[in-house]
C-alpha cells in the first residue's frame, strides 16, 4: 500500500501542492529513508513521508531526515548541484497518510519550530491510472484540522562582543 500512495503522490506532487517538483524517491537522510523529496516553487526543500497511519514512529523518523538536513546542508548541495535549493530554510515536512491519527496530530500541535502538514487519503490512494487523473486533485484534501504552523525564516546567530563573566568558586 505505500509503494502505491508513493507512486500516486509521485505521479501528482503538482496537485499536492502547485510548483512541487520531486526530486527523488527513497533516499536515506540520516538514519531515515525519506519517501519523497521535492523541492517547491520557493525553492524551500519538502521531505515527503507516507504510511498507511501517520503515527509517532513516522513523524519521529522524519524529523530525524529533517535534522539531519538541518546538520549538514553541504551534504544535500552535493546530492542535488543542480537544483536550486534555499538552504537557508528549514525543509518542510509534508505527511500523506490513510489515515491521521489524533495522538499524531497531538505531537504536531507541539512542534513550534518545525513547519508541518498532513494529507489524508480518503479511503486510500486509486487504483488505476485513470482514476488517478481523474481525482488527482480531490485525492488529497488537508487534514481533519490545521496542523501547519508559520515557516521560521532563516535566523543569524548573535555575535556577542562581551567579555566571558568568570563562574565564581564555590566555597568548600
Amino acid at each position: 500500500t505505500q509503494e502505491r500512495i508513493r507512486a500516486f503522490v509521485v505521479d501528482n506532487a503538482d496537485a499536492l501542492e502547485p510548483g512541487l517538483t520531486v526530486l527523488e524517491t527513497n533516499i536515506r537522510l540520516g538514519r531515515t529513508t525519506v519517501d519523497v523529496v521535492a523541492v517547491d516553487a520557493r525553492q524551500s526543500l519538502v521531505l515527503v513521508a507516507i504510511g498507511d497511519v501517520a503515527d509517532t514512529r513516522l513523524l519521529l523518523s522524519t524529523l530525524d531526515a529533517y535534522l539531519w538536513c538541518l546538520t549538514f546542508p553541504d551534504n544535500l548541495a552535493r546530492l542535488y548541484p543542480d537544483v536550486p535549493i534555499a538552504l537557508s530554510r528549514p525543509p518542510r515536512l509534508i505527511f500523506v497518510a490513510r489515515l491521521v491519527a489524533d495522538e499524531f496530530l497531538d505531537l504536531v500541535d507541539l512542534l513550534s519550530v518545525v513547519r508541518v502538514e498532513c494529507q489524508e487519503l480518503p479511503g486510500g490512494a486509486p487504483e488505476s491510472a485513470a482514476e488517478r487523473r481523474t481525482s488527482a486533485v480531490t485525492a488529497m484534501p488537508s487534514a481533519r484540522r490545521p496542523v501547519a504552523v508559520e515557516e521560521p525564516e532563516a535566523v543569524e546567530a548573535p555575535v556577542l562582543d562581551a567579555e566571558p563573566v568568570p563562574e565564581p568558586e564555590l566555597a568548600d
